[in-house]
């Protein structure tokens, strides 16, 4: 299907031709070589409208730059194996596997500053008395959740069964299948079922 360009793309296209821009550039590589760009992107300008169909002046790419994010030098003529070039619009697989590393990394900081915020809270509920499933209910989190805490924050799982040993019920037999039947997730109940996971797997 053609692109139809914006009437203000047409505009720029005169301006661009009353000046001294003969050069026509007829694909999206070569517009993207002089740009300095990708040519996903000049494509991705053409389905916004910001360019018509080629052949293009260097006015006209000069044109739709200005109203683009993209830059030379901010991403597309960064090295191959980066977010900056995959986020330009190179799909290649360093350029992608680089990208989902980085989002990897957002989500790890973003769930370690909401533990951060959250973890003191629960912790003191949980010292005080309050059974595991009430206190991961009243502060909003899964059992899930808090296991996949646990396991990617060592010192947050430490201070977590500090706190499961402080506030658990001095009443039942820790580390027997009684104690894991009464919902107590101390360190010792927690111990006994997984053996006892261990053992009937066997």
């Amino acid at each position: 299907m053609p692109v139809v360009a914006s009437e203000s793309v047409h505009k720029e296209a005169d301006s661009g031709a009353m000046g001294n821009d003969a050069t026509k550039l007829t694909s999206a590589r070569a517009a993207a070589a002089e740009a300095g760009i990708t040519a996903p992107t000049i494509e991705n300008w053409q389905r916004k409208g910001w360019l018509p169909a080629p052949p293009w002046t260097k006015h006209q790419i000069t044109m739709a730059q200005r109203r683009s994010r993209q830059r030379p030098g901010e991403g597309s003529t960064a090295p191959h194996g980066t977010p900056a070039r995959y986020r330009a619009g190179c799909p290649c697989t360093p350029c992608r596997e680089a990208e989902n590393a980085a989002n990897r990394g957002l989500t790890y900081r973003r769930g370690m500053a909401h533990w951060a915020e959250l973890g003191p809270a629960l912790l003191d509920s949980l010292a005080s008395g309050v059974s595991y499933q009430d206190a991961l209910a009243a502060h909003g989190v899964t059992q899930q959740a808090l296991t996949r805490h646990r396991h990617r924050d060592p010192d947050f799982a430490t201070r977590l069964d500090e706190a499961l040993m402080i506030g658990r019920d001095p009443t039942l037999p820790h580390g027997t299948n009684m104690g894991w039947k009464a919902r107590c997730r101390c360190p010792e109940c927690r111990a006994f079922h997984q053996s006892y996971d261990t053992q009937t797997a066997d």
